[in-house]
């Protein structure tokens, strides 16, 4: 046994003593008081750990080498049973407590895949969480993985300890996009003890900033790689001065935007004390708001960095107040500051980050939708003072022509071009002849290698093998169904999906999923724009005509969608409009059955078939690709529909002109395949036509996919 300086006994190694079975509390009562934490509560912090089943506290003790190791020796009898107790599952059940609540905590389940997927260890514990309650599930749909990468620049910045490492992995999870820790490529070179290594270990052992010519010589080695041009990514832990973000400016790395973590110096020595590190995965730890799985592997092999010391922190945190202002006012248009006090929970925390990362999206006219409640656009059958002014310039009625381009606008926007890159294609079977059903996305597709561990529903290759040298030629990878897999499989796949927070507005509703060869299954409504499947409807237009004096006027009845619909509330529609789930018997039946409902009119078979709409469009849960089937119905001139299962809030009776206007006015307003049918209707009853549209080809072209 030695002594220290102060002739306190020590050991060589690290070690774990047990001493109560209490849980671990936060720092002392008066800082929580305070709100704050300061230099004088980090001495009385403890460096324990904390079982997460049983609540045994675990002193951590630091050794010269800073390993986690058991300690051996009779005194440590009961330790040792205990981690053998969960290194087999069988330790002491107690809750775990999470944002002052209590989460169940199962033991540990078998792995959730081969894939190598790195989940993040508060993510992992939700999807052991079982039963899961409502809150659980919500904190899964937040974290869960967007269907493709988002392909952003992020700079993830902040003090030492103050949160990058555990809200990077959340990110990198939930957005697709690659984690660079520069301070983990850095340590990665001393693991391998080079000469870099070395020169960097000594650097870093002293608090001081590695040289700027090494550091981007590292940095942009990983860049070039081809999952960061594909993906975007996440720089975590680089610029830490002015010289750094010039120098990233003129290596062309660009940056869409900068993110600061904000946390107390108090706060930020506390948690330095008491975090530890898997040097496998990364992954931080923290005994009280990140404590690590109850697995014995884990455990033994945890690590104290040793630029952790409290001596190492503060010189650290002197650089970043010396530097951090000059750094935040070059980024100050593209900047925001994130609470990342430990009084908040790290989900807590990732709900800001994601809401500030998913503005930097572009929005398509499906998430539009959900976000925007349109204004009104019609008043009693008439348009607002500014939209007839319009029409009378363009001498109204049916001779009226449209704004230049405004149509032809109107279709890219419903119906733009996507990028194939992000997706695989989905065939129906393992057959090589299989016909493709849908595109998933890669983010997506590597979550189904955990779904579905035992691979009896998906075939999921995320790669393959391009012998050309092309990177950008030949087949990149594919998802397929297994050969048997029936409707009831399928069923089960996608409660696991939504189960997990992948799928998110439940309709518990079956649609047919066509497989080729007249093989027909079902599958959950929710789950068909997640694996990019085709989806049929029937659209029905309400017309009339109305005797004007000079001649019959083409008016065309229009619903406006309820504002409580999950899917674009208070947008505008046909006068009877549905999807057509499983088990229908026919078009005609299902025509019938959306009039009754929605309309009150019962005479379905007056509406005759006339015309077929088929477009893609990109969203975030994925590709979405329909086919409607439209039927056109006249109706007497002062019939009036009514609401029946308030689906429609209102029905308007409108000119066909008016109708026009607000598509080249408003599109916005419309619920995109129903602008779609519309300027389909329209065209077909000569309302738009070849004189008054130059782009009249162009736009019956894209109304076909």
């Amino acid at each position: 046994m030695e002594r220290d300086g102060r002739g306190h006994r020590c050991k060589q190694a690290a070690m774990f003593v047990q001493s109560t079975s209490r849980p671990v509390r936060p720092p002392p009562q008066r800082a929580r008081r305070s709100s704050a934490f300061t230099d004088a509560d980090v001495p009385r912090a403890t460096d324990k750990l904390v079982h997460p089943a049983s609540f045994t506290r675990w002193r951590m003790r630091d050794g010269p080498d800073g390993n986690v190791v058991l300690k051996d020796g009779q005194t440590s009898r009961n330790s040792a049973r205990l981690l053998e107790q969960m290194g087999r599952g069988t330790a002491p059940a107690a809750p775990a407590v999470f944002s002052g609540k209590r989460w169940p905590s199962p033991p540990p389940p078998p792995a959730l895949g081969t894939g190598k997927l790195c989940v993040p260890p508060l993510i992992d514990s939700l999807l052991r969480a079982q039963p899961r309650s409502a809150d659980i599930l919500k904190l899964l749909q937040l974290t869960a993985p967007l269907v493709r990468p988002a392909r952003l620049r992020i700079v993830l910045a902040g003090k030492p300890a103050s949160g990058k490492g555990t809200q990077a992995p959340l990110i990198a999870r939930r957005f697709g996009m690659v984690h660079i820790s520069t301070g983990n490529l850095l340590r990665s070179e001393i693991r391998l003890g080079s000469e870099l290594g070395r020169a960097v270990e000594a650097t870093m052992r002293r608090g001081e900033l590695v040289p700027d010519e090494l550091i981007l010589s590292v940095l942009k080695k990983r860049m070039m790689q081809a999952d960061c041009r594909q993906c975007g990514y996440i720089l975590d832990g680089f610029p830490r001065t002015l010289e750094q973000a010039i120098a990233m400016d003129e290596a062309g790395i660009a940056v869409d935007h900068f993110l600061v973590l904000e946390r107390s110096d108090a706060e930020a020595l506390w948690w330095a004390r008491q975090r530890v590190t898997d040097p496998e995965t990364s992954v931080i730890y923290h005994p009280i708001f990140n404590p690590p799985p109850p697995q014995r592997d884990l455990l033994m092999r945890l690590e104290r960095r040793f630029d952790d010391e409290q001596e190492v922190v503060r010189v650290r945190l002197e650089h970043f107040h010396g530097e951090a202002q000059r750094i935040f006012a070059r980024y100050a248009d593209r900047l925001t500051r994130i609470d990342t006090s430990t009084r908040r929970t790290p989900l807590e925390i990732f709900a800001d980050v994601s809401a500030t990362l998913e503005r930097l999206l572009p929005f398509t006219e499906d998430e539009r939708a959900v976000y925007e409640l349109p204004p009104v656009p019609f008043n009693n059958g008439s348009l607002p003072q500014r939209r007839q002014h319009h029409n009378n310039n363009n001498n109204g009625g049916g001779g009226g022509r449209p704004r230049p381009g405004a149509l032809r606008r109107l279709v890219q926007r419903f119906t733009q071009q996507f990028d194939a890159r992000p997706y695989l294609p989905f065939y129906g079977s393992q057959r090589p002849d299989a016909p493709r059903i849908g595109f998933i996305g890669r983010c997506l597709a590597a979550e189904l290698l955990s779904i579905d561990a035992t691979r009896a529903m998906f075939d999921v290759q995320l790669e393959s093998c391009d012998v050309s040298g092309d990177e950008g030629a030949g087949d990149t990878g594919f998802v397929r169904l297994r050969d048997g897999v029936d409707s009831e499989a399928l069923a089960v796949a996608a409660e696991a999906m939504r189960q997990h927070g992948l799928v998110i507005g439940w309709r518990n509703e079956r649609m047919p999923l066509p497989l080729g060869d007249g093989r027909m299954l079902e599958i959950e409504r929710a789950c068909v724009p997640y694996l990019g499947l085709e989806s049929l409807g029937t659209h029905v237009n309400g017309y009339f005509y109305r005797d004007r004096g000079d001649g019959p006027e083409l008016y065309v009845w229009i619903a406006r969608r309820s504002p409580v619909k999950p899917t674009y509330p208070g947008r505008l529609d046909q006068l009877a409009a549905g999807a057509v789930p499983a088990g229908t018997p026919s078009l005609a039946a299902n025509v019938a059955r959306e009039l009754q409902e929605e309309a009150s009119y019962a005479d379905a078979a007056a509406a005759r078939p006339c015309s077929c709409v088929r477009y893609r469009y990109e969203t975030r849960k994925g590709l979405c690709t329909e086919t409607l089937f439209v039927y056109d119905l006249q109706l007497p001139e002062h019939w009036t529909p009514h609401v029946l299962d308030g689906e429609v809030s209102e029905f308007y009776a409108v000119p066909a002109s008016e109708a026009l206007a607000s598509l080249t006015d408003t599109p916005g307003c419309w619920k995109p395949n129903s602008a779609l049918v519309m300027l389909d209707f329209l065209m077909r009853h000569g309302v738009v036509n070849g004189d008054n549209e130059p782009d009249y080809a162009e736009i019956r072209r894209g109304l076909v996919l």
